[in-house]
Order: structure tokens, then sequence, then C-alpha cells
């Protein structure tokens, strides 16, 4: 990737793998133990939790708040949210491992369980601290569903309190 970057005339980014470990033969892709967590976690709840109940919601397009509580009271939303505010401050990649299983459960719960997470990101990466204690604490008190809505997001309704 660096190669291919230089060639652009860009600069590599310095996190741009979250792996930091290089093997003779190049970069170490092994799972740590803490990302096999998150993976074996996620994928039993996929397997147990999503798939069994997967054509379920994508017949009757029910918002799966059961479901997405039952994901957050584990842990596997809202990974991001920095530790000053409470959060696990858990890398993209390590979010990326859950959401991936989580697919594999049912695409439409794990677009529920992943999209929880859209307003943290600009937040983290743009916000100040002032502003990410004041909002991202919120997101682990409690799951945070769009009752009454279904998978299309034209239904879910939001609205800015400053």
């Amino acid at each position: 990737m660096t190669q291919f970057l230089r060639v652009l005339g860009r600069r590599a980014p310095q996190r741009a793998l979250s792996f930091n470990v290089v093997h003779q033969n190049g970069y170490n892709f092994d799972l740590n133990e803490t990302q096999k967590e998150f993976q074996a976690v996620a994928r039993k709840f996929a397997r147990e939790e999503s798939a069994p109940v997967a054509a379920y919601h994508d017949k009757t397009a029910e918002y799966p708040s059961e479901i997405f509580k039952k994901a957050w009271s584990l842990g596997l939303v809202n990974l991001r949210i920095p530790k000053h505010c409470g959060g696990l401050e858990e890398s993209l990649f390590n979010s990326c491992l859950v959401v991936e299983e989580l697919f594999w459960g049912c695409s439409g719960i794990a677009t529920a369980v992943s999209s929880a997470g859209l307003g943290v990101t600009p937040l983290v990466f743009a916000g100040t601290k002032d502003q990410q204690k004041k909002f991202l604490p919120r997101l682990l008190e409690e799951p945070l569903t769009t009752v009454g809505s279904n998978y299309n997001e034209i239904y879910v309704l939001t609205k800015f309190l400053p």
C-alpha cells in the first residue's frame, strides 16, 4: 500500500494498518487475543440471536429492538466511544471484526446495530472533548432504538438539541 501511495505522490497514513508487528515476509495479520474475543462474542451472537430471526425481520421489516438491546448489553454497539467518556475506545479494525460477524447472521440486523455508531464517528474524529463528554456517554447509559420504525432510514426521525 505504501508503494501504491508513493506512486500517487501521497504519504501513507501512519495508522493505515492496525497491525504493527512486521515479520520477515511482511505484516502479521493474525488476530490478537482481544480481537479473537470480540470476534467470538459477535459470532456467537450472530448465530444464536440474529440468524434464527433473520427471515422474520426481513419479511416483516420490524425493527429488531430486542436484539439491538441484547447486542448493546454485550458491548457490541458503540465500540469506538473514547475511554474518557466511559467507552472502550476500540479501533476501527476491531469494530469491523464485530460488524463482519454480525452481517453473517443477518445483514438487516447488523445494519441496525452498526448504524448506531454513525453519530459517534464524527464526534470521535472532529469533536472537542467537551462535545464528546456531552453527547457520547448517553449512548452508554441505555440502548437508543428507533421504536416503531423499520429498516428504511427514511422512517428514522432525529432532532438536534444544542
